[in-house]
């Protein structure tokens, strides 16, 4: 089967977490015996940069999907493809379409998300195939759309490569590599520094912490970028949170795996509605560290409150707080307890465990 991928964000180099999801999909199929030709965006900063990519984008989805010939457009993202791909229907009624939405293309937040909604959903509906992350976003997608759940698929975003995260015994290399502190005690957050990623509602949270001295001794790891970085950098400061936060703005996969696993947790505070799965939670938890994270949308598709993790009202800063504290008051027993259900429950969400979910979806296309 011959499978053209689409998608406006894939990773590189500079930007490894950029739409790395699209990448395990190409992946999958590529070692399940598909041809896979891609058309996608890298991570642009600059909005001049941004407009120029995004015409070149649409002209190549535009030619490509006119003039040559596949079984299958995969488009992940069904909010900017929706254009050009809608275009190409029109002309090529036969041409078969598998959508996989992820959050902000359903769940849009804001105006330029919304502009789209009326291309989203005739993308969904001229679709033969939906996939959506989770079952919460299946069942998101077929009440928004009016879609029968039939149509719906779902399949975790790519998974997660037991080959990139998994536990480490012996971490004296990484305190030693990232110049940490082995008598420090360190728990983290990953993600975008973007509105509805609940950032903030961490600070505030380790503010009040930082405030009663309960961080003598502790640290917070922040990987991440976004629109919000100087916001992030100016609360940090009005905060007086300087020395008790270590920012990295990018960080490979395999680096990634090594900060979680001397993290106690992972802190995954979202906000959003259309955080469709999370897969940074499961990333953490198959090193073998719990979540403590916002019950919301997709997380609590895997997070089971005392058994891997614990979960939290969003945005609530006290309940966040009280979470917190409770977790290190937590005996070795239990949170090795802990520890072992992460691992396990990540496991489920294995790259090789799920790949034939994925190759079923397209053979059934």
């Amino acid at each position: 089967m011959k499978v053209l991928l689409i998608s406006n964000m894939y990773p590189d180099e500079k930007y490894p977490g950029f739409g790395v999801f699209v990448k395990h999909t190409e992946d999958i199929l590529r070692n399940e015996g598909f041809t896979v030709d891609k058309i996608v965006r890298y991570k642009k900063i600059k909005m001049v940069e941004k407009l120029v990519d995004y015409l070149f984008f649409y002209l190549k989805i535009l030619y490509i999907g006119l003039f040559k010939k596949y079984d299958v457009f995969y488009i992940h993202f069904a909010a900017h493809p929706s254009i050009p791909i809608l275009l190409i229907k029109f002309f090529k009624k036969r041409v078969k379409i598998v959508t996989n939405v992820h959050g902000t293309d359903v769940v849009p937040e804001n105006k330029i998300h919304e502009l789209f909604q009326i291309f989203v959903s005739k993308l969904l509906n001229k679709s033969d195939l939906i996939i959506a992350p989770s079952d919460y976003f299946k069942d998101l997608v077929a009440v928004q759309y009016n879609i029968s759940s039939n149509k719906i698929k779902t399949f975790p975003s790519g998974g997660i490569s037991k080959d990139i995260f998994y536990p480490i015994k012996d971490k004296k290399n990484i305190y030693e590599k990232f110049k940490f502190d082995m008598s420090t005690s360190y728990f983290g957050f990953v993600g975008r520094i973007e509105f509805g990623k609940g950032w903030d509602t961490l600070l505030e949270a380790l503010n009040v912490l930082n405030n009663e001295k309960f961080l003598e001794n502790k640290k917070v790891i922040f990987v991440g970028y976004g629109d919000q970085e100087n916001i992030f950098q100016e609360k940090v400061t009005l905060l007086g949170l300087e020395d008790k936060i270590i920012h990295f703005k990018y960080m490979q996969q395999n680096d990634l795996n090594q900060i979680y696993n001397i993290l106690d947790f992972f802190c995954f505070p979202t906000e959003r509605k259309g955080e469709s799965l999370g897969l940074v939670g499961i990333e953490a938890m198959a090193c073998g560290t719990p979540v403590i994270g916002s019950e919301i949308a997709g997380l609590q598709s895997y997070i089971k409150n005392q058994y891997n993790g614990f979960l939290f009202e969003p945005k609530n800063i006290n309940k966040l707080v009280i979470t917190i504290k409770k977790y290190y008051d937590l005996d070795t027993n239990t949170i090795n307890l802990l520890r072992k259900n992460s691992y396990q429950t990540s496991q489920k969400f294995e790259k090789q465990n799920i790949k034939g979910v994925l190759v079923d979806i397209f053979h059934g296309v």
